[in-house]
């Protein structure tokens, strides 16, 4: 994406609402989008995180997180004692599966669900994957773009207190905006 920073840390505050934590030795807060507080809800204070993030300013929005709790390198110990009879073991805590088709057991592929979620999605946004190709080379898609940003350019110029007219009826101000629309309607297309 560009300018992409990962950090591992301590988390040492955490909002209410799970859209922002504060990780030891950084400043300020780390904002949360809506998709991950389901995950975030489940760190507390304490845990160690992952986190990859964009910085704009003074902003440091979060794009990937997970935790790295400590439990997950107690149990690995355990799982290596056990032999496995098929030769096939889970990828991260060794434990015996019947066969190759899976390279996790079902424990250890359900602690980061939301990991891969977030992948996914974010190719969705990125227009990587395969279903957002279509989606902008469609005529009729660019076409409704383009109404719609005449329409708000239209609105905005309306919208300065600084524009005079004789009516300033709903009507009078729906006419003006329909034209103002047009015109750079218009112009969007010309470009």
């Amino acid at each position: 994406m560009g300018n992409e920073l990962k950090l591992t840390a301590k988390v040492t505050n955490k909002s209410k609402t799970n859209k922002g934590i504060q990780l030891e030795g950084q400043e300020g807060w780390f904002s949360i989008p809506e998709k991950l507080t389901g995950f975030v809800a489940k760190i507390n204070k304490g845990d160690n995180v992952d986190i990859t993030y964009l910085k704009k300013g003074v902003f440091k929005n979060v794009l990937l997180i997970y935790s790295t709790k400590e439990e997950v390198k107690k149990e690995e110990p355990k799982a290596e004692t056990t032999k496995s009879t098929t030769g096939f073991a889970c990828s991260d805590c060794g434990k015996e599966l019947k066969d190759d088709k899976y390279k996790k057991c079902y424990t250890c592929n359900q602690k980061a669900p939301v990991q891969t979620q977030v992948i996914e999605e974010k190719d969705k946004e990125s227009g990587t994957g395969n279903k957002g190709k279509g989606y902008y080379d469609n005529p009729e898609k660019t076409a409704q773009i383009q109404r719609g940003n005449s329409l708000n350019a239209a609105a905005m110029v309306m919208s300065n207190p600084n524009v005079q007219m004789g009516d300033y009826s709903p009507e009078a101000l729906a006419e003006a905006t329909k034209t103002l629309a047009g015109s750079f309607l218009d112009w969007l297309r010309a470009e």
